[in-house]
């Protein structure tokens, strides 16, 4: 599977092209926005779930200085408010629900496997590189990290998460 986002190049195995802004009257979509574009390490956050943006900018490892926290803080509140989204330039839909239900969306894929109707994604991508793996944090409704996905997004990124995952 590709994801194509024109305006910013986003090739990285997540979505595929004839997902990417769908035409009106195609079916359920979710909006998103890239935040960090251009900087080798961004993030892409749900427009449609305060609560799940907010979120998404929490970082799992808490490996990070006082000053990151309290700026990672601020912005998270920010978000849950409401009052960055409106600012935020670089945004593209994906659909949710597939036209052919023997190849589901990755909403539909991820929903299954972790066991909910609906899900709500972030994508976080680090330092463009050869083992690359976007990590996608996958929530409920309400905004709550259920689990997290690595996607393999070429040959040695997806040989990498089949390795990984046999080893969980």
């Amino acid at each position: 599977v590709r994801v194509a986002v024109a305006t910013e190049k986003l090739d990285r195995g997540l979505w595929p092209e004839s997902d990417i802004d769908p035409p009106p009257g195609s079916g359920a979509v979710a909006r998103y926005v890239v935040v960090g574009p251009g900087t080798g390490r961004h993030v892409i956050l749900p427009l449609d779930n305060r609560h799940a943006a907010a979120e998404a900018i929490a970082h799992p490892s808490g490996d990070t200085s006082a000053v990151d926290d309290a700026n990672r803080s601020a912005v998270r509140t920010a978000l849950r408010l409401g009052l960055l989204q409106p600012f935020m330039r670089t945004r593209f839909s994906v659909r949710v629900a597939s036209h052919d239900p023997s190849v589901p969306t990755l909403h539909e894929y991820l929903a299954r496997a972790v066991g909910l109707p609906n899900v709500v994604l972030a994508v976080r991508f680090g330092p463009i590189r050869p083992n690359q793996k976007p990590i996608v944090r996958i929530m409920d409704a309400a905004g709550r990290t259920v689990a997290f996905a690595k996607v393999g997004s070429n040959d040695l990124g997806k040989e990498l998460v089949d390795h990984e995952a046999g080893f969980l």
